[in-house]
């Protein structure tokens, strides 16, 4: 090994560093000046004691940490280093701490405990403390669809219930955000939490000790906490990132099995306040609006479509997405792909939006007959994109078998209301929830 030591790596990705780890966690390359904080089990951040990984985000990752002034556990999200927007997701916090706005609506959002700063390689990483929570709901929505193809139809009504639950407590959450004129732009079902329930005196004895299993190999039958050492391809120590990459370990074994805790929205990393939207948000591609696809001015609303979209995906027996655009093309591919479905599943765009797709000539003639060119390359060609559903077609396919008629209609209609093209259309939080549909959810 080479005792000179490495360069200061650039704060921007360019040569990778590190060989290629296969294990699924964070990129290792992003562990750079400006970057994430490394994190190795049993660290003492503050007077907290690091304990194991319960997840990553682009911005930041997320650690169950026992505090050593009263051993109890907080979750703590270290954000990358002199993160830009950190004092704006600090005083949207502070903010809804102090708003004037009922208990129920506050109570669905995950507001930090404390929040202090740590020095590190990288730089200066903001961390905010808050309490522990269940697992997100894109696990507890694969936990649901395995239980529902295993017992239905006897457990439908159980999914339909818990579902529902998540749907209403994401609108509550929603509502006590647009009270305060935040945005929070990447509603996604890994921003929703579930909550936990009453932990026993071994339950924090057992979640305290902290475990490093590595794997002795790719095959390895035997759970494993960290990844295999992280090696530099130049053989040479690196003090910017981790000797190894810890594995997401969320708390699901202490999840509310009851399923009568409440879900809460995590995360406004990404979030804005009304009168300053950023030049682009990160909501998922295929929760986008159209105005974001467009690229037209947006505002709140945003959120209202991305709600819509996730009421078709908890309420269906796949909870596949109602626009499975995923943006592995280009960017005008995806976009033209994402426009292509607006207007197969949800209906053609208004003319004042259409105008705006700049490449629709190549999929519509002049009467708006669909000519069904490839996306690609706008030829004709035999790799056309199949013709989808409309959104009442595949909804009625694929519901869950414990909605009648009369609540399939009901939600059909909430959904459409959702996904209005003009954004002036859509409902606010507050009509929404007034609507007897979410009224009559416990």
């Amino acid at each position: 090994m080479s005792t000179s030591p490495p360069p200061t790596p650039p704060a921007e990705i360019g040569d990778r560093r590190f060989q290629q780890l296969t294990t699924p966690t964070e990129w290792i390359e992003v562990y750079r000046p400006g970057g994430l904080h490394p994190v190795h089990l049993g660290d003492e951040l503050d007077r907290f004691r690091i304990i194991r990984k319960l997840g990553y985000g682009s911005s930041s990752t997320v650690w169950l940490a026992r505090d050593n002034n009263n051993d109890s556990l907080v979750a703590i999200k270290i954000m990358v280093a002199d993160a830009p927007d950190a004092a704006q997701e600090l005083q949207m916090y502070e903010l809804i701490s102090k708003a004037p706005i009922e208990d129920k609506f506050k109570e669905r959002i995950v507001i930090p405990l404390e929040t202090f700063r740590h020095d590190g390689p990288n730089g200066t990483h903001q961390c905010l403390v808050f309490p522990p929570m269940g697992p997100n709901v894109n696990i507890l929505l694969d936990e649901l669809l395995d239980e529902y193809e295993t017992t239905q139809p006897a457990e439908s009504s159980t999914v339909l219930c818990r579902s529902k639950s998540i749907l209403k407590d994401t609108l509550l959450g929603l509502h006590c955000l647009h009270s305060c004129r935040i945005v929070h732009a990447d509603l996604n079902p890994g921003n929703m939490l579930s909550s936990l329930r009453q932990l026993t005196e071994q339950d924090l004895v057992d979640l305290a000790k902290e475990t490093v299993k590595i794997p002795e190999d790719e095959d390895d039958p035997d759970p494993y906490t960290v990844s295999k050492p992280a090696k530099r391809l130049d053989g040479k120590q690196d003090k910017w990132a981790p000797d190894y990459l810890c594995i997401d370990q969320p708390l699901f074994e202490h999840a509310d099995p009851s399923g009568s805790g409440i879900f809460k929205l995590a995360d406004l990393g990404a979030a804005f306040f009304f009168d300053n939207p950023p030049e682009k948000p990160v909501t998922p591609v295929a929760l986008r609006a159209p105005e974001l696809v467009l690229g037209c001015p947006y505002d709140h609303t945003i959120d209202i479509w991305a709600f819509g979209c996730l009421m078709f995906e908890f309420l269906t027996t796949s909870h596949n997405r109602l626009l499975a655009v995923y943006g592995m093309g280009g960017q005008i591919e995806t976009d033209d792909t994402h426009l292509l479905f607006f207007t197969e599943i949800l209906g053609h765009l208004p003319p004042t939006l259409f105008e705006k797709w700049f490449r629709r000539h190549r999929y519509f003639g002049p009467n708006l007959e669909s000519i069904r060119r490839d996306v690609s390359s706008g030829e004709a060609s035999t790799h056309q994109i199949d013709a989808s559903p409309s959104m009442e077609e595949a909804f009625e396919k694929q519901k869950l078998e414990a909605m009648g008629t009369e609540e399939v209609a009901k939600v059909l209609s909430l959904m459409r209301r959702c996904l209005k093209y003009d954004p002036k259309m859509r409902p606010s939080t507050a009509e929404l929830l007034e609507d007897e549909w979410f009224k009559a959810i416990e």
